[in-house]
């Protein structure tokens, strides 16, 4: 829950109640941890995030850029230097601008 957009918890806490108001809900806390973060900080990185991830569940962000917030890593925006398939993808959801996600289901 540390790492939800403020307000997301109740409105998914909501949504599970209208469906199953007897479903036992457990919140914990999502730790970030990299194993050298001194090879990130201040550096501009590429984040490759889980694709379905950020496509079909719409996130704009994951496990990656949150780590390198927490690290003071750079993001770099990958739109620019897209090709072929990740190119589409990329126009297909536009919803993400700091991070690549992780498709590989082509030759390309």
């Amino acid at each position: 829950v540390n790492t939800a957009p403020e307000g997301s918890i109740e409105i998914i806490k909501s949504n599970i109640k209208r469906m199953n108001p007897r479903a036992r809900v457990y919140l914990t806390n999502s730790e970030v941890t990299v194993d050298e973060p001194e090879m990130i900080r201040g550096k501009h990185v590429l984040i490759i995030e889980d694709g379905p991830t950020l496509t079909h569940g719409e996130m704009k962000f994951g496990a990656g850029k949150i780590a390198a917030d927490k690290y003071g890593a750079i993001p770099v925006d990958p739109r620019p230097y897209l090709v072929g398939s990740l190119r589409d993808t990329s126009k297909k959801y536009p919803h993400f601008t700091e991070v690549l996600p992780a498709m590989g289901y082509y030759d390309q």
